[in-house]
């Protein structure tokens, strides 16, 4: 199976995550899961399922 391509993000984006994390009011898993959803490169936990079953 071919790996997924590597995610990327735009510099906005990046920054947009640091601000978050930096600013203390949420640790840094909680940006992360928050985010994650958001992100370009989302996939569902469904993408996963035939990587899983191999």
């Amino acid at each position: 199976m071919k790996p997924w391509p590597r995610r990327s993000f735009t510099p906005e984006f990046e920054a947009e995550i640091v601000d978050l994390c930096q600013r203390g009011d949420r640790s840094v898993g909680q940006v992360a899961i928050r985010r994650l959803h958001s992100s370009p490169g989302y996939r569902s936990p469904a993408d996963y399922e035939g990587v899983l079953a191999a």
